[in-house]
């Protein structure tokens, strides 16, 4: 059931984007011209997902949209600032992997990046524990056992591996991490556009993210 809920939001979330809206609105404008020529509505449709489409292509409006989120979500975490909150937990929130005989850095789009952000903070935190989630589909192995091939490789000991491997989406981490940090602080790795929103689920449920992590910058040219 879980699957089938997270797939179902996966496709509604892919309309919403700007080539999903644009697609609909091509498609549902060409279809009401062929429908009704004489009718104008289906032009303009048409006509309207064509400007959208090239509008939010442009580098420039991805650059207004994600700079905001980006000064929000503050600067990169300090490993000795965080020891000294008393910060044990080092909470990496699952991304995108792909499955393969590739090595561990080539099965990751962004999710190396926030990876090895985790595994710079748990450096420099003393007695830390590098927390890292994302549920499988069937038959596949989860995101958290992909994504802690690599700190084993590189050296995390596994005592300090934590995976929590039921979670579908931010929600969910916010809700099974709340069982493992209790009311501690913590660090919170994620992208940078993504922080914001996921700072605000986990405090919602009373967590204590205590500092803005975030592992990629869209305006210094890496993809979110």
């Amino acid at each position: 059931m879980a699957t089938v809920t997270f797939l179902t939001k996966k496709i509604i979330s892919a309309l919403c984007y700007p080539l999903g809206l644009s697609l609909l609105f091509l498609f549902a404008g060409v279809l009401l011209w062929r429908r009704r020529p004489k009718s104008r509505l289906g032009f303009f449709m048409a006509l309207a997902g064509s400007i959208w489409l090239l509008v939010m292509s442009l580098p420039i409006t991805g650059f207004l949209l994600m700079r905001p989120l980006e000064i929000e979500a503050g600067g990169y975490g300090n490993p000795s600032e965080l020891a000294k909150e008393g910060v044990r937990y080092i909470v990496v929130l699952s991304g995108d992997t792909v499955t393969g005989d590739s090595s561990p850095t080539d099965r990751w789009g962004h999710s190396i990046l926030r990876v090895m952000e985790g595994i710079r903070l748990r450096q420099g935190i003393p007695n830390s524990i590098l927390v890292l989630s994302g549920a499988s589909s069937p038959g596949s192995q989860s995101q958290a056992d992909a994504m802690a091939t690599l700190p084993s490789q590189l050296g995390v000991p596994k005592q300090s591996l934590m995976l929590e491997t039921r979670a579908w989406d931010t929600i969910d981490e916010a809700k099974l991490f709340a069982h493992v940090v209790g009311k501690e602080p913590f660090a919170l790795v994620t992208s940078a556009t993504h922080l914001p929103r996921s700072m605000e689920i986990f405090r919602n449920l009373g967590l204590k993210p205590l500092v803005f992590c975030y592992s990629n910058n869209f305006t210094s040219g890496t993809s979110s």
